[in-house]
């Protein structure tokens, strides 16, 4: 394919829950024929805003990734998964009678605020040895995975707990996994917690309610390239 080397911008993409943000990319590559890149993957499991690169701007890598994240997740308290999300297996499920309120997560919250230590997902795109973290797990590998410091500016429920159930609202820094944050929320409160959904509201001043719907894209024409 040709590239087009007079396509520069940005392209705001709401990808949609069980699409690989490799697809959305591949296809917006494929109807511009233009050099593209990405400010940071979402999970397949996640919803949201996804920012692509285009010409010149896929140059902007960096800059995207210090930008402040915001994210709306729902948990699920009383299990764990090895993916940290309702995708994966459960390796623990908290089989004592509990109930999680509004104040108990409250309480424990602000904990999380600011620099913290954060291990990253096993399940996860993190590259271990130039191999990502989740083919090793898979293998059945032991994996080191080492804690990192991450920024969390703040993090607040924004429902009320209902059926083991909370959404929070988080706005976090460069590498943070929101599915860590969940897995120690749950740790922390004794009886486990998953991601149940994630969506990703905004990447800095850029936010999801000016995307585009992925599902709605069938040809050039359909896209709309901001240009800086």
């Amino acid at each position: 394919m040709k590239i087009n080397k007079d396509i520069n911008g940005l392209v705001l993409i709401d990808k949609p829950e069980g699409m690989r943000s490799t697809e959305c990319v591949n296809k917006i590559k494929y109807l511009l024929s233009a050099k593209v890149g990405h400010a940071g993957t979402l999970d397949s499991t996640a919803s949201g805003l996804l920012i692509i690169l285009l010409g010149k701007n896929t140059r902007m890598f960096d800059y995207f990734m210090t930008q402040m994240k915001l994210y709306k997740v729902t948990l699920k308290f009383g299990a764990a998964t090895d993916t940290c999300d309702y995708s994966g297996d459960i390796i623990f499920k908290y089989d004592k009678e509990f109930n999680v309120n509004n104040k108990m997560l409250d309480d424990i919250l602000p904990g999380f605020y600011g620099w913290r230590l954060q291990r990253p997902p096993e399940i996860s795109a993190l590259k271990i040895n130039g191999v990502p973290a989740y083919k090793l797990a898979r293998s059945g590998q032991d994996l080191d995975l080492k804690s990192r410091a991450v920024f969390i500016e703040s993090i607040k429920r924004i429902s009320q707990v209902e059926d083991n159930c909370a959404e929070l609202e988080i706005l976090c820094g460069r590498g943070t996994y929101v599915r860590s944050i969940v897995r120690d929320i749950g740790e922390r409160l004794g009886c486990g917690a998953f991601v149940k959904a994630l969506r990703r509201e905004a990447i800095g001043k850029f936010k999801v309610e000016d995307a585009l719907n992925m599902n709605e894209i069938a040809n050039a024409s359909d896209i709309k390239i901001i240009n800086l």
